[in-house]
């Protein structure tokens, strides 16, 4: 079974293309993200695009990471910790813990794109 950790993200801007920074400034803190196995995952920190490239950081920005729930310790150091993602400066605070749920439907924004 997998956990996800939600970290608020305390900053002011970050590129909206930002997976490959964030991912080199993970790893250099919990090395684990960089192992072959792909167990950790995570997903862009949330923001609002200012329409010039950048994403604004606001209150409720957060980074998603998903782990096995045998190594949610691992992930445990990226709580306080200020990153360099890709010269922008961000403070992940205390992670919440939230268990994977079964969705009854599964949606796309790209469905109405197909007629689906």
């Amino acid at each position: 079974m997998s956990l996800d950790l939600i970290f608020p993200a305390g900053g002011s801007l970050l590129p909206t293309d930002h997976l490959y920074p964030l991912y080199g400034a993970l790893s250099g803190v919990v090395p684990r993200f960089h192992e072959a196995d792909g167990r950790f995952r995570f997903a862009p920190i949330t923001g609002d695009p200012d329409g010039e490239g950048h994403l604004r950081l606001h209150a409720h920005s957060y980074l998603r990471v998903r782990v096995p729930d045998d190594a949610v310790r691992a992930a445990l150091p990226l709580a306080g910790k200020k990153l360099d993602v890709a010269g922008h400066a961000v403070r992940l605070g205390v992670p919440a813990v939230r268990t994977l749920e079964l969705a009854p439907l599964l949606v796309s924004h790209l469905s109405d794109a197909f007629g689906r």
